[in-house]
């Protein structure tokens, strides 16, 4: 069930911005253009490779700057597969499968399968998986939410650009969240996106005295009004290995494959997954 759920946390983050990033470039200093015409860029570069069908695979690399996380950045691939009959969505060891009528969600680890019932809209789907649509209005939320900027690129086949909160943390000119997508010049196509988000997490007066004499920690610690707080920090990239639409390439997993109907209409795992548990819901 963790799995499951670390798998639907991915997902949404994934692709909520656009699913694209760049390998290490520098901030152009202060050319903030701030218009809507960077704005409509940035929407631009998160949907217009996503036609039907599409095939993807997204390295993903995720790290919170927490004291004590001894852990190594997370690393998983994750695998989208879409075309008009359905899509089929691998994270890690998690797997996602969808048709018009049904989702089920296969934790192989686990041996667990989860099937939900009802239409599934893939045009929904698409958007989910592969960035977001806005209007004009959106657009304008998104300049009232952020700033933008661009952003120079080593490579002079890429291009960048750079969205700040404009909400930052207390006593702090540090942005909430941050954007960072690079994309291929000629195409549009994105290559690479890196999500930050920070927030302040309390602390008793004991924890932040401990901290305050560790090393590492002068720029992590707030002290407000309300009290003393640590700014933890979570930092997403998602690296575009691949991006096709090739249109006579089935979907690599189909809902048959894993379950079947049974002649009373009930459904239970094919012979191949008989181990594995189905839950309906």
């Amino acid at each position: 069930m963790k799995k499951i759920t670390q798998f639907i946390q991915y997902n949404k983050r994934l692709l909520l911005c656009g699913c694209l990033i760049w390998a290490m470039p520098l901030l152009l200093p202060a050319q903030h253009t701030d218009t809507l015409l960077q704005y409509r860029q940035f929407v631009t570069i998160c949907n217009q490779y996503k036609m039907l069908p599409l095939q993807a695979v997204v390295q993903v690399y995720s790290h919170i700057n927490m004291p004590g996380n001894s852990a190594d950045t997370v690393i998983q691939e994750a695998a989208f597969y879409l075309d008009s009959s359905g899509s089929y969505i691998r994270y890690g060891e998690v797997e996602q499968l969808v048709n018009d009528s049904l989702m089920l969600l296969v934790s192989n680890q686990a041996r667990k399968m989860m099937l939900y019932s009802g239409k599934q809209n893939l045009t929904a789907q698409l958007q989910k998986v592969s960035g977001f649509l806005m209007a004009d209005s959106s657009v304008q939320k998104l300049a009232g939410a952020f700033t933008v900027q661009a952003q120079s690129v080593e490579q002079q086949a890429l291009a960048g650009l750079v969205l700040q909160s404009r909400s930052c943390l207390p006593v702090s000119a540090l942005p909430r969240q941050e954007i960072q997508v690079q994309y291929q010049l000629q195409t549009g196509q994105p290559v690479q996106v890196v999500q930050t988000a920070r927030e302040l997490v309390p602390l008793q007066p004991a924890e932040y005295e401990i901290l305050r004499h560790q090393p590492d920690n002068e720029n992590r610690l707030v002290v407000t009004e309300g009290g003393y707080y640590l700014i933890r920090k979570r930092t997403d990239i998602f690296r575009y290995q691949s991006v096709t639409h090739h249109s006579h390439q089935p979907l690599p997993v189909t809902l048959s494959s894993r379950i079947a109907r049974g002649v009373s209409g009930e459904f239970h795992p094919t012979d191949a997954f008989k181990d594995y548990s189905l839950t309906l819901f």
